[in-house]
C-alpha cells in the first residue's frame, strides 16, 4: 500500500510526538500499578498456585540451622572459670 508523503510527513512531524507532560502521567500510573501488584505479590502467587493445584514444597532450611549454645562450665556459670 502506497501512502501519500504529506500524510506520512504529518504523522512523523508532530500528530506521533510524546512530550514528558503526555509520557510522566503514564509512566507513574504503570509505577503505581506495578508496585501494588508487587505488595500483593505473595498473595497473587498463591492465588494462582490454588487455581492450578500446584503445592509448596516443605522448607528444609529451618532444620538445617541449629542454634549457638555456648558450652557451659565444670560450675555452671559459663564464665570459663574465671572469677570476675
Amino acid at each position: 500500500m502506497f501512502l501519500p508523503l504529506d500524510l506520512f510527513s504529518g504523522l512523523t512531524s508532530g500528530l506521533l510526538y510524546l512530550g514528558p507532560e503526555t509520557v510522566m502521567p503514564l509512566v507513574s500510573f504503570l509505577a503505581a500499578a506495578l508496585g501494588v501488584i508487587l505488595i500483593f505479590w505473595r498473595y497473587i502467587v498463591r492465588f494462582i498456585k490454588r487455581i492450578f493445584g500446584i503445592k509448596e514444597k516443605p522448607s528444609t532450611a529451618a532444620e538445617e540451622i541449629t542454634p549457638y549454645v555456648e558450652p557451659e562450665d565444670d560450675d555452671g556459670s559459663g564464665s570459663g572459670g574465671q572469677v570476675p
